[in-house]
Parts: structure tokens; sequence; C-alpha cells
């Protein structure tokens, strides 16, 4: 009994993962009687799914391992827990605002990718910092929730903003989006109301990976929904101009203010805040001197 006990325990944790993984299938499926832009919003959806599942399959062996592994696999761990975190962010932020923007080409393409990844960027630097001035320290589990907890609630005010714009009988899918990112943000909140030294299979745990699962499976079924694939493929042109001021303003700011507030700090001795503002920063001005707003292209 014992042991059905621990089984059951095991695939509830596992359930985030698997999540991820039905996630990326149900996009990646879908793409198959779809084509150009909304194809490619959802193949960077779909990646960004299975950059999550990579997160949190690592994460679940940081958590399972011992509290003092080797230093060097303690950093290769958390090295790949932090570039799948800010992968899955990042393609996932690029896919939203692909689906918001009325421009075509590959120059566009490619601007929106950047965006999404300066925007992933500035929000890691900002839980960075706000952990670290805690005074305990980054820890990659810790980090990590707070930096998609963050995300989600971003990605929910977005899609909550996107049912305005889109007819009432084709916002089925957007609707799925809200109700799972509302569960996992659920979790994700759960999870670091209850942060600190816990055993893996308690009740608050298995409630918290619950609402993940869930979540995830309920975004699963979008894709299929009214709308899922053809929702937003031709967005409105003044919404695109809203993404560019946003693209631009938001990380700007958050990652002056933040590096500023980290240098100002009397006990300042961590490079990483700087070099994560200072790429976030060199993304923009490559943004801007590459690829400007009148270099489109026809389409792919």
């Amino acid at each position: 009994m014992a042991g059905m006990g621990s089984a059951v325990v095991r695939m509830v944790s596992l359930g985030p993962s698997l999540g991820c993984c039905a996630v990326a299938a149900s996009l990646v499926l879908r793409t198959w009687w779809t084509s150009g832009r909304v194809r490619t919003r959802l193949l960077l959806l779909g990646g960004s799914a299975a950059a999550g599942g990579l997160y949190r399959v690592v994460a679940d062996v940081l958590d399972a391992r011992p509290a003092d592994p080797g230093r060097a696999e303690q950093s290769l761990l958390g090295a790949v827990v932090v570039v799948g975190a800010v992968l899955a962010v990042g393609l996932g932020t690029a896919g939203l605002v692909v689906a918001a923007d009325a421009g075509t080409g590959r120059p566009v393409l490619l601007r929106r990718v950047l965006d999404g990844f300066v925007a992933a960027g500035a929000l890691f630097m900002t839980g960075w910092v706000l952990l670290s001035g805690t005074g305990g320290g980054w820890q990659a589990g810790e980090g990590m929730a707070v930096f998609l907890w963050a995300t989600e609630l971003v990605f929910l005010s977005f899609l909550l903003a996107l049912c305005r714009l889109v007819r009432s009988d084709r916002r089925a899918a957007l609707w799925a989006g809200v109700v799972g990112l509302s569960l996992m943000l659920t979790g994700d909140t759960l999870q670091l109301w209850t942060a600190g030294p816990h055993e893996s299979g308690t009740a608050a745990w298995q409630v918290v990976d619950g609402c993940k699962t869930a979540g995830l499976l309920v975004i699963a079924t979008g894709p299929w929904l009214p709308g899922g694939a053809s929702v937003l493929g031709m967005a409105r042109p003044t919404l695109r101009w809203g993404m560019e001021g946003v693209a631009a303003f938001v990380p700007l700011t958050v990652c002056t203010v933040m590096a500023l507030g980290h240098v100002l700090a009397p006990t300042a001795h961590d490079p990483v805040p700087l070099l994560v503002g200072g790429t976030v920063l060199l993304g923009l001005w490559v943004r801007q001197r590459f690829l400007p707003n009148e270099n489109l292209g026809r389409g792919d």
C-alpha cells in the first residue's frame, strides 16, 4: 500500500513535466492543418512548452538530489534550469507577440523573437536582484518559481486584453489559455507561499503539482477549440505599434532601474545582474539598429 502511495506521489510530481509535453505535442500536431503566421505562432509556443518541460524535469532532478552535490554538477544542472526557463518564457512571449502583430516577413519574425528574449531577460534580472536583496541569495528552485510566476501573470494579462479584440465565437481558445494560466498561477503562488524545506509528497506540494498539471492540460486543448488556430491570424495594425512601445520601453526601464539599484547597493558584488542587463540592452540596440520598423519583408 505504501509503495502504491509512493508511486502516485511520484506521478503527481511528474505531472507538470508531462503536461508541458502534452501542450507541445498538441501545438505541433495542430500545425499540420495550418500555414503562415498561425503555423509560426504555434511552433513558437510549442518550443516554449518543450523548453518548459525540460526546465521542470531538471528542476525535479535538482529537488531529488542531496543537499550538497558536487559543485560542477550543481552548476551544470542549475544552468540547464535557467536556460530552459528563459527559453520557455522567451519563445512563449514571441509566440504571443507574433499573434498580435500585423506585420509579415522574416524581419518581423526575428524582431518579435528578439522581443521575447529581451522581455525574458528583463523578468529574469528582476527576480535575481529582488531575491538577492532579501539576503538569502539566489536559489534555482525559488528563483525560477518567482520568474515563472511573474511571467504567467504577464501572459494572463495579455490574454485577457486580447479577448476584447476577438469575435465572441472565436474566444474559446483564449479562455482555455486564461483558465489554464490561472491554474498554473495558483500552483506557483502556493509554491512560493510554502517555500522552504519540505518533504516531497506532502499534501501541499501535491496540490501545487496538481494545479500546474491541470492548467497545462487545459491549455493543451486550446489549439483545438474555436479560434485556436485562426485567432488573430491577421492582427490589427494599431496593436502592433503598442507592441513596439511595450517591447522597447518596459525592458529598457526595468533593466536600467534594476542595474542602477544593484550598483548603488552597498553589498553589490554579484556580476550576474549587470551581465543580464547588459545583454538585454544590447538586444534592444540590435533590434533598433538592424531590424527597424520599416524593414519588412513580403511574407514567408
